[in-house]
């Protein structure tokens, strides 16, 4: 009889304590805690050191010469100090809002739009200053290695949307 009361404890605890567990993934606070690592990055580093670093990392993956690393570091320290500039106001708003108690607002389907158009535009440019820095060989390198990381994102989101799916599932 010992042993079963034991047993029925024990089965009791771990379940109450997988509970615990599995509230915390979904609770908003527990998730404000974790940064993604973007956000680590645009905290912890500067758009020259981003940029840098980037630089370096095509330059190995690419073969540049030093005529091409010193331009791309150019653009590169562009482009950084343009996110870094979008992050912080991004960030400045949710603070806001959080300092309000209030959620913060979901961008209109305008504003969508043009977020969207201007990103668009920024690759457009970025497309054309890549194929005229680098050599056919280097853009056709540089396109796979865009498609790569694209592909290695959906699968990322796909992955984590379906792990949200699964957690409503249990939750109802």
């Amino acid at each position: 009889m010992k042993k079963l009361l034991v047993l029925a404890a024990i089965l009791v605890t771990s379940a109450g304590i997988a509970q615990t567990e599995f509230k915390g993934r979904g609770d908003r606070e527990h998730r404000g805690q974790h940064q993604p690592r973007f956000e680590r990055m645009m905290d912890d580093y500067t758009p020259e050191q981003m940029a840098t670093l980037k630089t370096k990392k095509m330059t190995l993956a690419l073969d540049l010469t030093e005529k091409q690393q010193k331009e791309l570091l150019k653009i590169n320290t562009e482009v950084a100090k343009k996110h870094k500039a979008k992050f912080e106001e991004i960030k400045a708003k949710r603070e806001e809002a959080k300092a309000k108690g209030e959620t913060p607002q979901r961008p209109t389907s305008e504003e969508r739009f043009a977020m969207q158009n201007a990103r668009l535009d920024e690759q457009i440019a970025m497309r054309t200053k890549m194929k005229s820095l680098l050599t056919d060989e280097q853009y056709k390198k540089w396109s796979e290695m865009k498609e790569s990381r694209k592909d290695k994102m959906k699968e990322h989101f796909k992955g984590r949307m379906e792990e949200r799916k699964e957690g409503q599932g249990r939750r109802r």
